[in-house]
């Protein structure tokens, strides 16, 4: 039996919707639940053919599958769990092509979006919610086009022969957007002289959980599962290198440069050489065809937000190595909060 659902569309977090028809029914129902599954994410006005080079407002909610899990919320043992893989990749709606088949009872639902592995076969053993949010993943397991998407409610009552459920799900990870550069040289023989060439990150998380609960200062993200751990990394979600692009006196780049990591709760803390630290995102700069290094120390990142850094450059940077943990002599970071599309966060830096 096929029922209609109404579109559901809103800002991010993305919403997978678990729908079917809303008859009452007694509320002592104690028969088979049928759970027919859908998903809707936000339509975008950007046009993925003509976006900005490094714009990912299009990529960034692509639906590849979706896995939903369902527990009885009183044992968290596991009632039913299903896939659903999307060929060609959604951007806006998908649903699932057959009803899960659940028990009635009180229950607790998650989704996850684009998870790397199937974690609803056998093999995969998930048994309880508890073993589910244990279950990990790597931010090399992230494409830019398949990002890591979760989340899930409880005290759901399937007391009806039917049921219907909205689950929002979140990004796993956080993104680092390079906004700007400007170039406001100080000295005047350096000021047509700017060139930018890449931007990477550096001290990066790399390790999650289903929940999201992995603290980046704790025993649970060890550093040989952190990426570009004082060292320019290789993966594209961290690393971009291009030609070498004039930056004219008093104008700035504003290509985006948009960089993924999971969440990291060290807030502004320096690296040391060895010690884990804040996140770096690190704009490589050409003055007068030397390459140098300008740091930007990041502050706390947390899930689905977007921090959005502008660089504006007075001085030439003392940094020539790119795994260098110093910051430029007299660097200030100054930030700004504003909200837009994912929770996005300004970081404006001058040096």
């Amino acid at each position: 039996m096929k029922h209609n659902i109404l579109p559901f569309l809103s800002a991010i977090p993305a919403l997978v919707l678990l729908a079917s028809c809303a008859e009452k029914v007694n509320t002592a129902y104690e028969g088979p639940v049928a759970l027919t599954v859908s998903l809707s994410c936000p339509t975008h006005t950007a046009d993925i053919n003509t976006k900005v080079s490094g714009d990912q407002s299009v990529n960034d909610v692509t639906i590849k599958d979706m896995q939903v899990f369902v527990f009885d919320q009183a044992s968290g043992q596991i009632d039913n769990c299903a896939r659903q893989a999307f060929s060609p990749a959604r951007t806006s709606s998908a649903t699932f092509s057959e009803a899960m088949n659940c028990t009635s009872g009180v229950k607790e639902i998650w989704a996850l979006v684009n998870w790397p592995v199937d974690l609803t076969t056998s093999d995969a053993a998930v048994l309880s919610v508890t073993d589910l949010k244990s279950r990990t993943a790597n931010l090399s397991d992230n494409a830019a086009d398949a990002l890591i998407m979760t989340g899930s409610v409880s005290s759901q009552e399937f007391n009806a022969p039917v049921k219907a459920v909205s689950v929002p799900v979140s990004r796993l990870c956080a993104a680092v957007v390079l906004k700007a550069v400007v170039n406001e040289m100080l000295v005047a023989s350096y000021q047509d002289k700017v060139s930018i060439s890449g931007a990477f990150l550096m001290n990066v998380p790399a390790v999650q959980r289903v929940d999201g609960s992995i603290d980046a200062s704790s025993s649970a993200s060890p550093t040989d599962h952190w990426m570009g751990f004082y060292a320019r990394p290789t993966s594209a979600l961290l690393n971009e290198s291009f030609s070498a692009t004039p930056i004219t006196y008093n104008t700035s780049h504003s290509t985006l440069h948009t960089f993924y990591t999971f969440s990291n709760n060290y807030n502004g803390v320096l690296g040391d050489g060895s010690a884990k630290s804040s996140t770096y995102l690190k704009v490589e700069i050409l003055v007068n065809g030397q390459t140098k290094y300008y740091p930007v120390l990041l502050p706390a990142l947390e899930r689905n937000k977007k921090y959005e850094v502008t660089l504006t450059i007075n001085h030439i940077s003392n940094i020539t190595d790119p795994a260098s943990w110093a910051l430029v002599s007299g660097t200030t970071l100054n930030a700004t909060v504003s909200v837009s599309g994912w929770t996005t966060i300004q970081v404006p830096e001058t040096i």
